[in-house]
């Protein structure tokens, strides 16, 4: 399926077939033409290695990070016969380290999206057999394997839990599951789709440009209610691997095909200051921990710098919203300031740099005027005095 030609708002562009996302241009900038181009290939080779276009733009590869909490395990016999059917040759018990960890639940995650416990059925069902890798790295040989996998009701609700094993002599990762270096995981499997909670329509990052009548985003609120998610058409769902990861709380789960993002826009935010997460410190807080009688007094001053700090961060939030719009990328800048709510400056002032940069390549800024400090003096003491009458005023203006 080529790239073709397309036009939205009146703009020219490139989409993948005829369904694709259509990425407009600025007619007459090269640079703005080939990029639309590119993302269309691109875009194109995301829904090819999903299946191709007939399949769900949610249909992709996704990744999620849950805490593990991984425990070893003495093998049972049973286990012995189920990770016996992967290996050629003759082993023992002793040839293996076992654990199980919790691979997922059905829980609302900081990405303010759950799976259904027929979700957590589907991926007891395709976990078996698949690699435990390190950090989602493909091009690494696998650290272990699942063996097997069941889904269990807990306090909270239904929870995956899987057991794996590896290599007895692998000392590296043995000993950093036993110290509990190695702790934390994430699931990458493939999903069918996701449903808005709010409308009940089918939800899609990147809106009605795909075609998708929801108009929420996940993490908001409107009128009042919080949008989130859930997972829908379990049919299609698969865990393709669990890897050991840096980190356990969910930052967002980032829709991808084979590494590649399908909007291709680097979010650089602070996901861990994003909505869900546990209520920040305060100084009182601190204060109280460190048993002191009661937390120092706000001057006027201090109250002064930070409201001043407040209305700067809430200035730098609307201007990213206004270049993300600025360059139809809306729902991406919502999704920015929802994960930066309770982010410092610092981290704001990352996020509008990068949506600066795409709000030049569509609005370039023009040339700035030359500097007058390379005019020669004039030989007319006439012009000279005109010169200097209009540069006087242009001072004061």
């Amino acid at each position: 399926m080529p790239v073709q030609e397309c036009t939205l708002d009146g703009k020219p562009g490139f989409r993948w077939g005829q369904s694709g996302r259509c990425y407009t241009y600025t007619p007459g900038d090269e640079d703005s033409r080939n990029e639309a181009k590119r993302r269309a290939h691109v875009q194109g080779y995301a829904i090819e290695q999903s299946g191709g276009e007939g399949r769900s733009m949610n249909d992709v590869s996704y990744r999620k990070a849950f805490p593990a909490t991984i425990k070893k395990i003495a093998p049972q016999e049973s286990d012995l016969e189920a990770m016996r059917q992967y290996a050629p040759g003759d082993v023992t018990a002793e040839d293996y380290f076992c654990g199980t960890m919790e691979v997922c639940n059905d829980q609302y995650d900081r990405a303010h999206e759950r799976f259904t416990p027929e979700y957590l059925q589907r991926f007891a069902e395709t976990l078996p057999g698949k690699s435990l890798l390190p950090g989602h790295n493909y091009e690494e040989l696998p650290l272990g394997r699942f063996y097997d996998a069941k889904v269990v009701r807990t306090e909270r609700g239904h929870s995956l839990i899987g057991k794996f094993f590896v290599d007895a002599q692998d000392s590296k990762t043995v000993r950093g599951i036993s110290l509990g270096v190695y702790r934390d995981s994430s699931i990458g499997y493939t999903a069918g789709g996701r449903a808005c909670d709010l409308c009940g329509e089918e939800y899609h990052p990147m809106g009605k440009a795909a075609g998708a009548n929801c108009e929420h985003w996940p993490g908001m609120e409107f009128d009042g209610k919080l949008c989130t998610l859930t997972y829908i058409h379990p049919e299609k769902a698969e865990a393709r691997e669990t890897s050991l990861v840096w980190l356990g709380c969910q930052p967002g789960a980032q829709i991808l095909q084979n590494g590649v993002p399908l909007d291709l826009i680097e979010c650089k935010a602070a996901w861990t200051k994003s909505a869900g997460t546990p209520k920040e410190k305060t100084m009182a807080d601190d204060v109280e921990e460190k048993g002191a009688a009661s937390p120092p007094a706000i001057t006027p001053e201090m109250k002064a710098l930070m409201e001043d700090g407040q209305k700067y961060r809430d200035w730098l939030k609307a201007e990213i919203a206004r270049k993300y719009g600025a360059v139809e990328m809306e729902s991406t800048g919502n999704a920015m300031i929802a994960a930066l709510a309770q982010s410092n400056a610092d981290a704001l002032k990352a996020v509008d740099a990068d949506a600066q940069k795409l709000y030049d390549q569509k609005f370039p800024p023009a040339a700035h005027s030359q500097s007058r400090t390379d005019v020669q003096p004039p030989t007319d003491p006439t012009q000279g005095q005109q010169q200097r009458r209009f540069k006087a005023t242009w001072g004061r203006a």
